[in-house]
C-alpha cells in the first residue's frame, strides 16, 4: 500500500506535503518528547540533536544542519499549533577576552497539551532569567542594545528582559556620537543589586560646572517659574527638572556638543534612578541617607524626613523609627508644638551641653546674632524636653550610653530648669528697670537681660517719620538710635502691606548669603518695637506645606506682627481669632503654626505685664 504523508499527518500545510524527510523529523521530535515526559529533566529535540540522529536520512554534508533547521522553521511557520518551539538562553563571559557568549537553545514540541507546554515554557524561561540576572549582577552597567543584537532569537530574549524590568532590571537611554558625529542611542541596564554603585555614577559636579557656565541664561528662565537661583543640592532636587528641561530644550542649540551629551545622559540616568527610588524598598533604600541626614543636622523632624526621602510615608517611617529607637540610634520626641523631632542619640549630650553653655554664659550669648539667639533658645527647649523624656525611661543608659553621661545630662537639665525659673522671676526684679549698663549688676541678671532682649533689646524709639503712633507712645529717654538704610527700606515696604501677619521672606530671601542683612533688619525692628518678629522653624511643613513641594525654600521663616497685639489678653485673643484662617499665598495657616505664634506672643504678653507692674 502506498504511504501517504497526509494520512499520518493530516494537519500538515499543503506547502509541506512535498518536502522530504519531514515525517522523519516529526517522528524524532515525538520520540524526544516521550522521553522527556518520563524524565522531565531531559531536553527535547533541537536542531543539533536531530542533526546527530541516524533516524533522519538527510545526507551527511556540511549543509545537513542547515537543512534540518530549514524544515523546522517551515513546520513552525505553517503549523504553529502542532509544532511549537521553546526557547532558552545561557549567558556567560569569556574570561580571557571578556567577550559575551550567548548559548541559545530552541527545543521543539509536537502536539503537546497546552498545560504541559505552558509549564515547559515557564521552566525554560525561569532558567534563562536566572542566567541573565547572574550575568547582569556581575556588571554595574550593561549595554542592553548590544546584548539583544547579539542574540539570534531577539523576540523571546526581549520578552525575558521585559519580564524583569522594574523589579530586577532597570534601564535608561545612553547617548553618544559615532565617528562621523551622528547621534547613537542605546539602552543600558543594571541589576538592582548594583543600584548603589550606579547611583554614584550620577555626576552632579559636572552638571554644576555646566550650570555655572550658563548660569545667567538659566537663572533668567528659572525666574519665570518663581525660582530665584540655580543652586542644586543633589540629584533629587526638583529644581533639576526645570534646569534640565531648559538645557535640553531652548538652550540646547547654545550648548557645546560635549556638554549637551553630558546633560542628556545625566537627565536619562537621573530619571531612571528616581524611578528606582520609588520602586525599591524605601526603608532599605533610604536608611543610610536618613541616618546621614540626622548625623549632619543632629535634630530633624518626621516631616523633614518624609519630604526629603521619596517613598517614605507615615507607615514605613513608624517602622523605621521603632527599629532605630530599639537600637538606641535615635531619640524620638513629640514636642509641645505638635511636631515629632528625631535626635541623633550619639550627639545629643554634646549638643545639649553646647546650647546650655551659650544660654548661661552672657559673653557667649551676646556674641551671637539675633537669629542665632532665636535658634539656640529653640534648640535648648527641644533638647530639654528630650532630656526629660530620657530621664523618665526605665533604662535611660540604653539611649544615653553610660552612667557618667546620664549624670551629666541630669546636671544640664537642672541648670536649664533653674535658668528658666530665674528668667521668669527676674522679669519682675526692680533691678531690670534701672537702666544699668549691661555689664553692671550680677552675672545672672545680665544673662536674664540678654535673654529678654531676644524679644525687645531696647525701649521703643523712632524710625524717623515712618514710626507709627503706637510705637511713638512707648518712646523713652535715651540716646537716639541709628538705623540702616536697609531697615528703613524694608520697613517702608512692610507699612505698605495691608496684612496682620507678614513673612519677612517677602522682602529678604532667607539664605546664608543674606544672614547679616537679615539679622540687622530683625534686630532693628525688635529694638525699636516696630514689629514683633516671630521665628518659625520647620517652616516647610508648618507654614508652607504646599509651596515647599513646588519651590526650594528655607526651613526657617520670620513672621512680622504689630506690637499692639501683645498689649493685653483680649488683644491677643482677637488677633489669634483673626488669623485662624489666614492664607500665605497657596497655604492656609496650620494648627501647629497657630500654636507656635500664640506661644511666642504669650511670652511677649508676660513681659509687657511685668513692665506694667514695675511702672505701677
Amino acid at each position: 500500500m502506498h504511504y501517504n504523508r497526509s494520512d499520518k499527518y493530516p494537519f500538515l500545510h499543503d506547502r509541506l506535503l512535498k518536502e522530504p524527510y519531514l515525517d522523519e523529523i516529526l517522528t524524532e521530535i515525538e520520540t524526544y518528547q516521550k522521553a522527556w515526559k518520563k524524565s522531565p529533566g531531559m531536553d527535547l529535540a533541537t536542531a543539533e540533536s536531530l542533526n546527530e540522529s541516524r533516524n533522519i536520512k538527510i545526507p551527511i554534508t556540511q549543509k545537513r544542519l542547515l537543512n534540518i533547521q530549514y524544515l523546522l522553521d517551515l513546520l513552525v511557520k505553517y503549523n504553529p499549533d502542532e509544532v511549537k518551539p521553546v526557547y532558552s538562553y545561557a549567558f556567560s563571559v569569556n574570561p580571557e577576552n571578556k567577550n559575551l557568549i550567548i548559548e541559545e537553545k530552541a527545543e521543539f514540541t509536537f502536539l503537546i497539551p497546552e498545560k504541559d507546554y505552558n509549564e515547559l515554557v515557564a521552566s525554560r524561561d525561569s532558567r534563562s532569567t536566572e542566567s541573565l540576572l547572574q550575568l547582569l549582577a556581575g556588571f554595574r552597567l550593561f549595554n542592553l542594545t548590544k546584548l539583544i543584537r547579539k542574540a539570534k532569537n531577539k523576540t523571546h530574549l526581549s520578552y525575558i528582559i521585559k519580564s524583569q524590568l522594574g523589579t530586577n532590571i532597570f534601564t535608561f537611554k545612553n547617548y553618544s556620537y559615532d565617528k562621523n558625529g551622528y547621534d547613537i542611542t542605546e539602552d543600558f541596564c543594571f541589576h538592582k543589586k548594583n543600584y548603589e554603585h550606579v547611583k554614584l555614577k550620577i555626576d552632579i559636579e559636572t552638571m554644576r560646572k555646566i550650570i555655572d557656565a550658563n548660569n545667567a541664561a538659566i537663572t533668567r528662565r528659572l525666574k519665570n517659574f518663581g525660582i530665584l537661583n540655580s543652586n542644586v543640592s543633589d540629584y533629587r532636587d526638583t529644581k533639576f527638572n526645570y534646569i534640565l528641561n531648559t538645557l535640553t530644550g531652548e538652550m540646547a542649540i547654545a550648548l557645546d556638543k560635549k556638554d549637551l551629551l553630558a546633560v542628556r545622559n545625566f537627565q536619562s540616568l537621573r530619571d531612571c534612578i528616581i524611578k528606582v527610588d520609588k520602586i525599591l524598598d524605601p526603608l532599605l533604600l533610604n536608611d543610610a541617607e536618613i541616618m546621614k541626614h540626622i548625623a549632619e543636622n543632629i535634630i530633624t523632624t518626621e516631616s523633614n524626613i518624609l519630604s526629603l526621602f521619596e517613598g517614605m510615608d507615615a507607615e514605613n517611617f513608624s517602622q523605621w523609627e521603632s527599629d532605630k529607637k530599639a537600637a538606641g540610634k535615635i531619640i524620638s520626641l513629640t514636642s509641645s508644638d505638635g511636631l515629632k523631632y528625631i535626635i541623633d542619640s550619639s550627639k545629643f549630650l554634646e549638643k545639649f551641653t553646647e546650647v546650655v553653655k551659650h544660654l548661661t554664659d552672657s559673653h557667649l550669648f551676646e556674641s551671637l546674632t539675633e537669629s542665632q539667639k532665636d535658634e539656640k533658645i529653640f534648640v535648648a527647649e527641644i533638647l530639654a524636653e528630650a532630656a526629660g523624656s530620657i530621664a523618665a525611661e526605665e533604662n535611660p543608659l540604653k539611649i544615653i550610653g553610660t552612667s557618667e553621661r546620664l549624670k551629666t545630662m541630669n546636671q544640664l537639665l537642672r541648670e536649664y530648669d533653674a535658668f528658666n525659673k530665674k528668667l521668669m522671676s527676674d522679669k519682675n526684679d526692680p533691678l531690670l528697670k534701672k537702666g544699668d549698663s549691661p555689664k553692671s549688676g550680677s552675672i545672672l541678671i545680665n544673662i536674664v537681660s540678654a535673654v529678654i532682649s531676644l524679644f525687645s533689646r531696647k525701649q521703643p524709639a523712632p524710625l524717623e517719620k515712618n514710626v507709627p503712633k503706637a510705637s511713638q507712645a512707648h518712646r523713652v529717654s535715651g540716646p537716639r538710635p541709628s538705623f540702616s538704610k536697609e531697615t528703613k527700606d524694608v520697613y517702608s515696604l512692610i507699612q505698605a502691606r495691608d496684612s496682620v501677619l507678614i513673612p519677612i521672606s517677602d522682602f529678604i530671601e532667607i539664605q546664608p548669603d543674606n544672614e547679616a542683612r537679615l539679622d540687622q533688619v530683625i534686630t532693628e525692628l525688635r529694638a525699636n518695637n516696630l514689629k514683633i518678629v516671630i521665628p518659625m522653624y520647620n517652616a516647610r511643613q508648618v507654614l508652607y506645606p504646599v509651596r515647599s513641594k513646588k519651590y526650594l525654600m528655607s526651613d526657617v521663616e520670620y513672621l512680622l506682627v504689630d506690637p499692639e497685639v501683645a498689649k493685653s489678653p483680649e488683644a491677643l485673643g482677637e488677633f489669634m481669632e483673626s488669623i485662624s484662617s489666614f492664607k500665605f499665598k497657596e497655604d492656609f495657616i496650620t494648627p501647629n503654626a497657630l500654636f507656635s505664634i500664640e506661644k511666642y506672643l504669650n511670652s511677649i504678653l508676660r513681659k509687657n505685664r511685668a513692665k506694667a507692674k514695675r511702672k505701677a
